[in-house]
């Protein structure tokens, strides 16, 4: 997928923007189940254990570990996290993260700065034309109908 961010190291990457379970070269996403949520595949376990499994893919990005967490509507809803980066040799180079619910509407987007990491201009550019591809920002006309002919 062509991807014209102005980040030139992320752009030149194949990059496929795809919503749910997903590892590839730029962006890790997965579905992250509700701290209630006991039950996977006949076994049962602590309340919080399958959430936690889900989150070890954002263990170096501790503020959307925190904000899973934390957050109440996660007790019982299941939302899906996605970290966007590109590789730099052998270095991760993280643009950010987003956390949707599972209908793909944004609940938070992690910039940079809020994943403890310096700013980087392109890096913006790049989270806003994948927050436009993984979140129902896609899905929205905002222009009226009778505009639209």
């Amino acid at each position: 997928m062509d991807i014209a961010s102005g980040n030139t190291a992320f752009d030149r990457k194949r990059v496929v923007a795809m919503t749910g379970n997903i590892i590839s070269d730029t962006m890790y996403g997965t579905f992250i189940r509700p701290r209630q949520e006991v039950e996977c595949n006949g076994f049962v376990s602590a309340p919080g254990h399958l959430q936690a499994f889900d989150l070890k893919g954002f263990s170096a990005l501790r503020p959307v570990r925190d904000f899973v967490e934390r957050d109440v509507r996660f007790e019982t809803t299941t939302c899906i996290g996605y970290a966007i980066f590109h590789w730099d040799g052998v270095h991760r180079i993280y643009h950010g993260a987003l956390v949707t619910d599972k209908e793909h509407q944004l609940l938070r987007q992690f910039d940079r700065r809020d994943l403890g990491l310096p700013y980087r201009r392109t890096s913006d550019a790049v989270m806003s034309a994948m927050r436009f591809r993984l979140t129902d920002e896609c899905l929205m006309d905002r222009t009226p109908v009778w505009q639209r002919h």
